[in-house]
């Protein structure tokens, strides 16, 4: 269905361009490409993306581009835009996604024949060498843990015992709990009060619990409040958790409380990850237990969290011993000239069958 209304609204750009007399890029305006492209991308991306990708829009790009035609536009326009952007929000993270979006923009305005150049393919992204990812310690998070309303205690617990997002964790269901195999489901995800279909097809899946998080979900689910949505975390009303109510009422005063610096929710997931590579594990298991889209990406994202801890580095160098049987200490004695000339007459007593 979706995708019939997206090749409906495209076949409708077409026949817009070919009944025109002009060539389209002469006269259509970066704000109005931009509402046609609203149309086309609402259809196959996910609401809580297309409502980040509209702010950006409306916000930051119409403001400096929406008056000006789309054709007139110039590489050099956008760098400096952007250049700007990067010196104002000093989070090469946000720099990186506004760029990301206006690559699309422009590659799809080319793609649909609105333009013959694309001035934004030679856009770079600034690398992300802050790593701007804030983490807790062990110790951090067992103070956030206890500083916290009783309520969302196990909530947070679980948070960073498995890494899930906020959105996932909000929006788990009490058969995604699954004691007998230790483990939680990810089958969907929540924004705005809307269930949809997890970030991507790797964020579905399977996360390993601890024989302690198995028990105090347990606990929890005697003293759940009963909600329509059978929900493991529902809010104290029993209705879905608003993560923005949640954050000002509960996280942030938590943390206060703890006297720790302030963080995001992302922050224990982050940590989570943090935990697991200080511990050694499996890269790959990691990776699928965070529900990344590539073991590429994890290392991307955390790879400079890999320690260069000497002990450590021992410790895993440590794990090759017994990969080989050791040495019998045998060795193969070396031919004597006498020997040597005898072989020339047939095969000796120390030599190798081929």
């Amino acid at each position: 269905m979706a995708r019939r209304i997206r090749d409906d609204i495209l076949e409708g750009i077409k026949a817009e361009q070919e009944k025109s007399q002009e060539p389209p890029e002469q006269k259509l305006t970066f704000k109005q490409f931009a509402e046609k492209w609203e149309q086309v991308k609402t259809t196959n991306v996910k609401p809580s993306t297309m409502s980040r990708y509209k702010n950006v829009i409306t916000r930051l790009f119409n403001p400096q581009f929406g008056e000006k035609l789309l054709a007139e536009i110039k590489t050099q326009e956008l760098v400096e835009f952007f250049a700007g952007r990067r010196k104002e929000v000093g989070a090469p993270k946000t720099a990186i996604n506004e760029i990301a979006l206006m690559k699309m923009m422009f590659h799809e305005a080319k793609k649909w024949g609105y333009l013959t150049s694309n001035p934004a393919a030679e856009l770079e992204r600034p690398r992300n060498r802050d790593h701007e990812i804030k983490i807790l310690t062990p110790a951090e998070l067992s103070l956030l843990v206890a500083n916290t309303e009783d309520h969302y205690r196990t909530a947070f617990r679980t948070a960073i015992m498995t890494g899930i997002r906020a959105g996932e964790l909000w929006a788990l269901q009490w058969p995604d709990f699954q004691p007998a195999t230790r483990q939680l489901f990810v089958r969907r995800t929540v924004w705005n009060g809307e269930f949809q279909a997890p970030k991507t097809k790797n964020a579905k899946r399977a996360i390993d619990l601890t024989n302690e998080m198995v028990h105090e979900l347990k606990v929890w689910k005697l003293r759940c409040p009963p909600n329509p949505h059978n929900l493991l975390f529902p809010s104290p009303e029993g209705s879905i958790t608003q993560h923005d109510n949640m954050m000002k009422r509960v996280f942030i005063p938590a943390l206060q409380r703890a006297g720790l610096r302030q963080v995001s929710f992302h922050s224990l997931r982050h940590s989570n990850a943090s935990i697991r590579i200080r511990k050694g594990q499996n890269l790959k298991y990691l990776s699928k237990q965070m529900g990344h889209s590539s073991v590429a990406f994890t290392l991307d994202v955390y790879g400079h969290l890999f320690t260069d801890d000497q002990e450590f580095l021992q410790e895993q160098a440590g794990l090759l011993a017994g990969a080989l049987p050791a040495q019998t200490g045998t060795t193969t004695k070396r031919h004597s000239s006498k020997s040597s000339s005898k072989s020339k007459k047939g095969v000796t007593a120390n030599s190798a069958t081929p």
